[in-house]
């Protein structure tokens, strides 16, 4: 198990194929109702990382991870870690604090300030992941259309380009390899605004900016104009009376989320929307956008990933939480990370094989979040009047109802709602017959799924209904701990079958009814299956 000093007391399933490490949940996060599988590993310096910091990733153009960490930038296989430094290498510094590449594999490495604040020092260098040929962002472009020096952000925004963010003046750029270096827009009001006391502000990496979806989010301290800029728009905005704000993401129909909260509202986080076509609103009612359930909880921080499509959120008191528009759970509990509360968190990105990858302060953790296959129906999470959980016998109907028997309740659920009926004996069989639904155990019964109640109708044997066939409209096949009978429901009687050859043994626990194409029946009991 990777890192076992920081997750402890997890429930796991080893998926030896996608060499995951698969964390049962302690119970489902909000809007997930075991509808998810979140499969997660932490790699860390266990596994050959250069620090337990890492706060950039992507993967190549062959496929390989690259991490940058505070001791180096790290290339990783899915086993091995590569490592490659300034003392090696000749990068022009260790720590590496962004990374982007453009469409002929080179890799853009910015360096971040010495010591503990994550700000960029102005020091790039490009890299050809293939060859491992390094050479410093002047040196690659000694026509570039500005100082290296001035270079405070450098990222991919999902599309072939290269986004650069430059001071004196501030500045957006794209880069590609067909077009080199294009201006997309000066911020002129920063220029004549920040003061010295927030000169370094904009330098400060991390999950601040957001560049994705061919647009860039650009942010300064909160209370300055921000600007979401895409290829055809430049949007200016203020985020209402924020006093801390992080970017959620984007929607599929490219309008900004924005949780935040106020000096009137301290202790909860609302959302608001910057719409693509320029109006925004704080706060913005849209449960559309499944972000009920961001607010009323203090956010400490949050990372959107690099489609834009979906957001990781911390509590540091509670958890890691995952959104996009479809779902909202809780991906990490506190409980599985030493020292949780001090948990940071820097990148989230996507690789070619559905992976997320967030980048903290505690190593890579690797991610897949899957849709199930299977919905869950009646287990001790959903309802707490039957502990014992294991289901007997279970019928379905084309309006979505599912109806099961567990031991001496029967359930039912349709849509959201859950109704349960309950008498003393234990309860196997179900089958519907002329429109009405039986049960069985040691009686015969039958329930009204729309008033929930249950009618016996007891015949004097003391074995038990295991299995049920409609034989017509009147006949009830019945398969019991020993031989068979037949219910006729119109005249509500019990009769026994007899053998048609009196060598045949005598059925044992027939646990299921067949009928063929030639209209025989069949039974599977505990000594095989017999016709």
């Amino acid at each position: 198990m990777h890192s076992p000093r920081l997750f402890r007391n997890i429930s796991l399933l080893v998926l030896i194929a996608a060499g995951y490490i698969a964390f049962a949940q302690s119970k489902p996060g909000p809007n997930n109702n075991g509808a998810y599988t979140v499969s997660k590993r932490l790699i860390s310096i266990e596994d050959g990382l250069a620090s337990h910091e890492v706060f950039c990733g992507l993967q190549d153009k062959a496929g390989f991870m690259w991490f940058g960490t505070r001791n180096g930038l790290n290339r990783y296989d899915g086993k091995n870690c590569l490592l490659f430094t300034r003392q090696r290498n000749h990068l022009q510094e260790n720590k590496v604090v962004q990374l982007a590449k453009d469409n002929v594999n080179n890799l853009f490495i910015e360096y971040g300030s010495t010591g503990f604040q994550l700000t960029t020092n102005g020091k790039v260098d490009v890299m050809n992941a293939a060859t491992q040929e390094v050479r410093t962002l002047t040196a690659a472009f000694p026509n570039l259309p500005f100082k290296e020096k001035d270079v405070y952000w450098v990222s991919n925004d999902g599309t072939d380009q290269v986004s650069f963010l430059t001071a004196h003046p501030f500045r957006l750029w794209k880069y590609s390899t067909q077009s080199g270096f294009k201006l997309r827009y000066q911020i002129n009001d920063w220029n004549e605004k920040l003061d010295a006391n927030s000169v370094d502000d904009y330098k400060r990496t991390g999950a601040l900016c957001v560049f994705a979806r061919g647009r860039a989010l650009i942010r300064s301290v909160n209370q300055s104009t921000q600007y979401l800029i895409s290829n055809d728009t430049v949007i200016a905005f203020k985020p209402g009376d924020a006093l801390r704000w992080f970017p959620i993401g984007f929607t599929r129909q490219n309008d900004l989320l924005i949780t935040y909260n106020t000096a009137t509202n301290l202790n909860t986080f609302d959302v608001g929307i910057v719409r693509n076509k320029g109006t925004n609103s704080f706060p913005v009612n849209a449960t559309q956008y499944n972000i009920d359930s961001l607010k009323v909880k203090y956010w400490f921080q949050g990372a959107c990933s690099t489609d834009g499509l979906s957001s990781v959120l911390y509590i540091g008191t509670d958890g890691l939480y995952l959104w996009n528009e479809s779902t909202f759970i809780k991906i990490v509990a506190k409980s599985e990370i030493k020292t949780f509360e001090n948990l940071f968190l820097y990148k989230l990105f996507q690789d070619n094989f559905g992976n997320m990858w967030l980048c903290t302060s505690w190593g890579v953790l690797q991610l897949k979040i899957e849709r199930n296959r299977f919905k869950p129906y009646f287990t001790t999470k959903q309802q707490s009047v039957e502990t014992n959980n294991q289901a007997r016998g279970i019928y379905a109907d084309e309006k979505g109802r599912v109806v099961a028997n567990l031991w001496y309740h029967i359930f039912q659920q349709q849509g959201d709602k859950i109704q349960s009926a309950r008498d003393e004996q234990y309860k196997y069989a179900l089958a519907i017959h002329h429109g009405s639904l039986y049960g069985g155990g040691y009686n015969l019964f039958s329930y009204d799924v729309n008033k929930n109640t249950l009618t016996n109708y007891p015949d004097k044997r003391s074995d038990e209904i295991w299995s049920m066939f409609s034989v017509n409209d009147s006949l009830l096949l019945l398969g019991r701990t020993n031989g068979f009978t037949i219910f006729n429901s119109n005249s509500k009687k019990f009769d026994s079958l007899r053998y048609e050859s009196p060598k045949q043994p005598q059925a044992k626990f027939a646990y299921r009814f067949f009928k063929d194409k030639a209209g025989q029946y069949g039974r599977l009991q505990k000594m095989g299956c017999l016709r």
